[in-house]
């Protein structure tokens, strides 16, 4: 009788183990690269220009749901730049009092993105694709994590992400999901954006650490590009024809 009392014991411990291990929150420090132009600027002042800009990510998940936005208490950087330097363009980043959340229900196979479009709230619903990752036999450790590197090509888009199965939870940074393992690198374009875990945290989450984001209209993915071209549309000929100078960021 003892004996099958320990042997319960065991399992339950060991089952709170896995559930543990199959929730938790990872850091990501997102870089995203700049080549900005602007007509008619000396190249040598576009030179002095910010060439990335950075920001920290969240990534809390468990079994069945995640949710990703930026991590509370910081704010995207432009990485390098001295505003303060004689001679200098100042560029500032603009930060949304909209929050940019990115909910997944793994279940359901079913995402919300709540994002800002020029000061308005989107919440832009739809099934998530299944990404067809190439899974390949190179290995390398990473935060204590053997991970698994994986490629994937999306249009003009050759993305490498590197995934361990020591979190056996296929999560990952922004829309990049789909692998037996959670994400814990990931580069696209060789680095024009990048997304590198920081810091790993497994454990039960406590009650409503994920919520669904719930601000602003609802609409579809081809809805929310039709919103955009049709505001850029106006912005050109509301500014046809006038003295503005034309940045482009690539």
């Amino acid at each position: 009788m003892e004996k099958l009392i320990a042997l319960l014991v065991t399992i339950i411990l060991v089952n709170l183990s896995l559930i543990a291990q199959q929730s938790g929150k990872i850091i990501y420090k997102e870089v995203a690269q700049m080549n900005i132009q602007i007509d008619g600027i000396d190249p040598s002042i576009l030179d002095k220009l910010p060439k990335s800009r950075s920001s920290m990510k969240t990534l809390i998940f468990d079994t069945n749901q995640s949710i990703f936005s930026e991590t509370e208490g910081t704010e995207a950087q432009l990485d390098d730049y001295n505003e303060n330097e004689e001679g200098q363009i100042k560029i500032m980043v603009a930060n949304s009092s909209i929050k940019d959340i990115l909910y997944k229900n793994n279940t359901a196979r079913h995402y919300i993105h709540q994002k800002d479009f020029m000061g308005k709230a989107f919440l832009v619903n739809a099934k998530f694709p299944t990404l067809k990752w190439k899974i390949t036999n190179e290995k390398i450790k990473y935060l204590g994590y053997i991970c698994q590197k994986a490629t994937l090509e999306e249009g003009d888009e050759n993305i490498v992400a590197w995934f361990t199965s020591q979190i056996p939870n296929a999560v990952g940074p922004s829309q990049y999901q789909g692998l037996p393992g959670a994400i814990l690198m990931l580069s696209i374009n060789d680095g024009k954006l990048e997304y590198k875990a920081t810091n790993v945290k497994l454990g039960e989450l406590e009650k409503n650490t994920i919520t669904i984001p719930d601000e602003g209209k609802k609409v579809s993915p081809e809805e929310y590009e039709i919103i955009k071209e049709k505001k850029k549309k106006e912005l050109m000929q509301q500014y046809s024809g006038k003295n503005v100078q034309h940045i482009k960021i690539h």
